[in-house]
């Protein structure tokens, strides 16, 4: 979970700044100077559910609106399955629905499976980046992966790897758990400062301080007694990692290389075999494997997912899938797992030189304002009596580019989850959360390919489910 920081790169200027900042806004503000009255801001809700009602934009299976049915091929997004991988392994999710059942039934009867009591062993495997976009464009309809895709799922927003993993951990959605972004607020210095959430010292949780019975992290949780639980990730070692296996033995955390997913599964092949030639015997009825790998997403930033290694890529994890489903069905009692893969976003390929919102010139007005968030959402900490004149000012400059929305807006319109956020994750976020308004923009280019946003590509990612008894 290291990645390029964000938060040095685009970290404002803070504390005088800040204030020189907020006096000149109160000055500008002042009923006195002329003409204040003019920066009144209005709100972007409106062309937000526009884009939702076009499709130009994806709304979250959480978001509610009166006038936007929230009605999409994709009835199911990333929570439900992951509340569905947590009732396959025997516990009870929190804050769920009965979508997550629907989903579960819907997994096992795709792979041959009558109850989850016959699933002996069970692979979930998180490939970050991988969007639906990408198997529709590259693969043909008798791929490995297109045959096997049993339906499409909704991402989360913002559609970003430290939204969904820590989800995957916890069972909770951003408006619980509270971790948007790369760099978010520390409220706790003044002005609010900015921090990278998994390259601090601590565990992020710590940072952020939810009650310990609103994120917990549930693999430690599983039935040491009905199932063994293994983690195969590129960051084993990292404090976020750590504490995201409490409870889990030191050796179950499998250290594999980044970005290679073939070594990733063939870790997990590893370990199936040494359990079936007796040297690490099992001792409980099930065996459960976490596997995350990077790959796709880091040549999808360099690259964008336009270009020929995109191809290549998504053809090799396609022959990659396949070749471990076919390895994994030579073992003993194979037709017992359950193969189940997704990713947590999809990329949009960007040209920064005609996508590109900014200037160093146009930037210069928000540099008092700390920033946080990615390139296709940004979030602002803005002194209240500043709000007016910075609404205004933004839109002025990045208005066909990005859309502004309060704290508050997007609240009422839960588009982080479908409970209103609780104030250990809203002090983390700032008054103000810009959304691109398309497929494409970026605020100041960084990658060829970018995520976060609500674009199709962003939004939708593929549910990946087979059993070995029924392999290629």
């Amino acid at each position: 979970f290291f990645r390029f920081n964000f938060g040095a790169f685009f970290c404002f200027l803070r504390f005088d700044f800040l204030a020189l900042f907020a006096r000149l806004i109160r000055g500008f503000c002042s009923p006195s100077r002329p003409g204040a009255h003019m920066a009144v801001a209005t709100s972007d809700v409106e062309r937000l559910l526009e884009r939702f009602r076009t499709g130009v934009l994806v709304p979250p299976k959480s978001f509610s609106h009166p006038s936007v049915p929230n009605v999409l091929p994709s009835t199911y997004d990333l929570l439900d399955l992951c509340h569905a991988i947590m009732s396959l392994c025997g516990l009870r999710p929190p804050t769920a629905t009965e979508d997550h059942l629907q989903l579960r039934n819907r997994i096992l009867a795709a792979a041959g499976f009558a109850a989850p009591e016959e699933v002996e062993r069970l692979v979930f495997v998180i490939i970050d980046g991988f969007g639906m976009a990408s198997i529709l464009r590259y693969l043909p309809a008798s791929s490995f992966l297109r045959s096997h895709v049993a339906t499409q799922l909704r991402s989360l927003f913002p559609a970003t790897t430290t939204n969904v993993i820590p989800m995957f951990d916890t069972g909770v959605p951003a408006a619980v758990h509270g971790l948007l972004a790369w760099d978010i607020f520390d409220p706790d210095t003044i002005p609010p400062s900015v921090v990278t959430c998994f390259e601090c010292p601590l565990p992020v949780f710590q940072r952020i301080r939810p009650p310990a019975e609103a994120v917990t992290p549930f693999k430690g949780l599983i039935d040491p007694a009905q199932a063994e639980v293994w983690i195969h990730t590129p960051y084993g070692s990292s404090p976020y990692t750590q504490w995201a296996a409490q409870g889990i033995p030191a050796d179950h955390i499998r250290a594999i290389p980044m970005r290679d997913l073939e070594q990733s599964l063939r870790d997990v092949l590893q370990v199936a075999s040494e359990q079936s030639q007796g040297s690490r015997p099992r001792r409980v009825p099930k065996q459960i494997h976490f596997v995350y790998t990077d790959q796709v997403d880091h040549t999808l930033h360099m690259h964008g997912a336009l270009s020929p290694e995109a191809l290549l890529l998504t053809q090799k994890v396609d022959t990659v899938l396949s070749s471990f489903i076919r390895t994994l069905q030579t073992f003993p009692r194979a037709g017992r797992t359950l193969f189940v893969a997704t990713a947590d976003h999809g990329h949009v390929h960007v040209t920064p030189s005609v996508h590109a919102a900014s200037t160093p010139a146009s930037l210069a007005p928000f540099r008092a304002v700390p920033r946080a968030g990615e390139n296709r959402f940004l979030l602002f900490q803005v002194p209240p009596e500043a709000f007016a004149v910075f609404e205004a000012a933004f839109r002025k400059a990045f208005g066909s580019h990005f859309l502004l929305l309060t704290l508050e807006e997007v609240d009422q319109l839960r588009l982080l989850g479908r409970d209103l956020l609780p104030e250990w994750s809203r002090a983390h976020l700032g008054t103000h959360l810009a959304i691109a308004t398309g497929h494409s923009e970026v605020l100041t280019p960084m990658y060829v390919g970018e995520h976060g946003g609500l674009s199709p590509d962003e939004m939708f990612v593929p549910l990946i489910v087979c059993s070995t008894s029924g392999a290629p």
